[in-house]
Formats: C-alpha cells, sequence, structure tokens
C-alpha cells in the first residue's frame, strides 16, 4: 500500500530475486574496479574533432589546402637503406690506440680511414650514424685522432 509520498509496493524488493554481489556491480569494493570503470582521455585530439564541429565549417567542407597541410610524408626502408650504405665505416681505432686497459664501459672507437680496402668484417657491418651525444663533435674539444679522420 502506498503511504502518502508515493509508491512503496517495491520496497521491500521483489520476492524470490537475489540480491546482486558487491564485487560484481560497480559500485562495488572491488579493487581493481577503478580501472575497469575509468576514463582515460587520448594524448592528442582526435583528427574527426579538429574541423568540421561547427554548422558552417560542415557546410563549407574542408579544403584541400588544409587536408594536404595534415599528411605525413610515408617512410620507407628503402631510404633508410640507401643512406647508411653510402656512410660505410673504415679502420676503427679505439680512442687510447689499442694500448693500455679498457676504462670506458661504452665501445668507443674512431673511423681512421679505409686502410686499402681490407677492413674486417666486423668493421664492414659497422656504418656511420650521426650520434648528437658522440664526443668530439663540436668545436671545442680537441678530438686526438684528428689527422686521421676524414670529414665529410
Amino acid at each position: 500500500m502506498a503511504d502518502g509520498n508515493g509508491d512503496t509496493g517495491y520496497a521491500d524488493g521483489i520476492d524470490g530475486v537475489d540480491e546482486m554481489d558487491a564485487v560484481g556491480t560497480l559500485t562495488g569494493e572491488d579493487a581493481d574496479e577503478p580501472y575497469e570503470t575509468s576514463y582515460s582521455p587520448p594524448d592528442y585530439e582526435p583528427s574527426d574533432a579538429k574541423f568540421g564541429m561547427t554548422h558552417s565549417e560542415e557546410l563549407a567542407g574542408e579544403g584541400l589546402e588544409r587536408k594536404l597541410s595534415r599528411e605525413l610524408p610515408d617512410l620507407c626502408e628503402t631510404d633508410a637503406a640507401d643512406d647508411v650504405q653510402d656512410s660505410r665505416a673504415g679502420r676503427l681505432v679505439a680512442p687510447d690506440g689499442g694500448m693500455g686497459e679498457d676504462t670506458t664501459p661504452e665501445e668507443l672507437a674512431w673511423d681512421a680511414g679505409i686502410a686499402g680496402a681490407a677492413a674486417s668484417a666486423e668493421e664492414a657491418a659497422v656504418h656511420i650514424v650521426s650520434d648528437p651525444d658522440r664526443p668530439y663533435d663540436d668545436e671545442d674539444t680537441e678530438n686526438p685522432y684528428d689527422d686521421t679522420l676524414e670529414r665529410a
């Protein structure tokens, strides 16, 4: 029966229906629930939200110049391979000339140039790649093998 405030017919629940377990609901006490129910926004603006959001933009349409400005060039593996083939290293010489104890944890070597094209298999497999953190690249630091290096 109803009291003066509204329907109370379902206040006690429905007979014969089991209550849901609190862990199985989205309001339960499950430890992993915040990860399963939360929303994580994307790191970038979706492309469909950049243009055409207003009625006037939708009617005008997006111009070809604007579409082309968003395009990225295709990178292909042959482009990178062509760059590397031209920069083959020659004889590899340790900074100390191979004398004494090796105190650096990194593998360092200088390109001393091709010596009669008789490079070992390991040296032939090495290609010069520009590295901004490589030592002796700036003008202030003296390179101990500067007289043997061929500068491009």
